[in-house]
């Protein structure tokens, strides 16, 4: 028989020291460039964290169902109400401290910001953080890798000729899905390859797999900053609308929606795109060719590249600052395949005439 431990033997612990406040000394000293970037990306997440937690403090003072005969007393409103001023003022705070910084940023200081009501109109210091902070521009040495990172980038796969739907690989065959609506004779059956094309499809999650991009990123970029820039007149509408006609009018897509969120990852690419570009330069660092612009003239050209005012950003020469802040590493990404239907939209000729346009009206 078991006799019961006795908790009077047992050793206190240990207190943890308290680590003393920083000095006058300490708090004066200049930041490493790995604790400046981690600042940064703390204040954006925190700025995040303290906004989805003013919602949900707003959400405990909003009336749930007109039918419910039991309101809130003034006095206990009052107090939530105030509550909420609360965050509401520490999201403004958190707000300040997260544009404070990133103005330390050259390439935001000298050439996102004096564009924020031009061509980068819609990109302020919210999603400007976000795409600052979250990639490594002297890692990410081609702009796949930044698509990758935040699950634009597609994936192999291959779509029936007749509807363009994706087909499931079930061992050695192919399965041609029946979505609701799909007339596709083929629909619900096996289909051989040669009743197929090779092309590409969207990431996403996989029920047993370690999700390979970012999700928070996709959805701060496609949820969020894709239809800003569509409401704002953004110069980068072009490239949605262009698509979007582009798909519609091949029959591509189940739906409107499909349409829509596949024209919503393209003009956050083509805007990721001039980005990468313009900040490689502004760092001198090496510029390499995009997908579309090296094997454009292997695969050919399936339809010119939108053109709009933003799609020069890379042609455009920027002053290199040495005072630029490296980045600290991050854990390395899988390798990205490229979908020629997506990418292959280039066309140099159209664009130049573009830029040349642009100059004679004074543009």
């Amino acid at each position: 028989m078991t006799t019961p431990k006795d908790k009077s033997t047992k050793a206190p612990k240990a207190a943890k020291a308290k680590k003393p406040p920083p000095t006058a000394a300490e708090l004066d000293s200049p930041r490493t460039p790995e604790q400046f970037w981690l600042a940064l990306r703390r204040k954006m997440k925190l700025f995040y964290d303290i906004q989805e937690m003013r919602l949900q403090a707003q959400g405990r003072i909003t009336r749930k169902s007109p039918t419910n005969p039991v309101e809130l007393h003034p006095r206990d409103l009052e107090k939530l109400s105030a509550r909420v001023k609360d965050t509401e003022v520490a999201e403004r705070n958190a707000l300040k401290d997260l544009a404070e910084q990133l103005g330390e940023v050259p390439f935001y200081a000298q050439v996102i910001e004096p564009e924020r009501k031009g061509r980068f109109v819609g990109l302020g210091p919210r999603m400007a953080s976000v795409i600052i902070a979250s990639f490594d521009i002297h890692r990410e040495d081609t702009v796949s890798k930044c698509w990758a990172f935040a699950g634009l980038a597609p994936i192999p796969a291959r779509r029936c000729s007749q509807c363009h739907v994706v087909c499931n690989e079930n061992g050695t065959d192919l399965h041609h899905p029946k979505p609701q609506g799909n007339k596709c004779p083929n629909a619900g059956g096996v289909v051989s390859e040669a009743m197929t094309y090779a092309s590409g499809k969207s990431m996403k999650p996989v029920s047993g797999e370690k999700l390979k991009y970012n999700a928070w990123l996709r959805s701060k970029l496609c949820g969020v900053m894709g239809p800003v820039l569509l409401q704002c007149g953004s110069p980068y509408r072009v490239h949605y609308d262009s698509y979007k006609h582009r798909k519609q009018t091949a029959g591509w897509g189940i739906s409107d929606g499909h349409r829509h969120n596949a024209a919503i990852r393209k003009m956050i690419k083509m805007l990721l795109l001039d980005i990468w570009t313009e900040w490689r330069r502004f760092e001198n660092l090496p510029v390499t060719e995009s997908y579309a612009e090296r094997f454009i003239s292997k695969h050919g050209d399936h339809g010119a590249r939108e053109v709009g005012p933003t799609t020069i950003g890379r042609m455009v020469g920027l002053t290199p600052n040495a005072q630029t802040l490296p980045r600290p590493p991050r854990a390395p990404t899988a390798p990205t395949p490229h979908d020629d239907e997506d990418d292959n939209e280039f066309n140099r000729a159209a664009i130049a005439a573009a830029i040349e346009e642009e100059r004679s009206l004074g543009t």
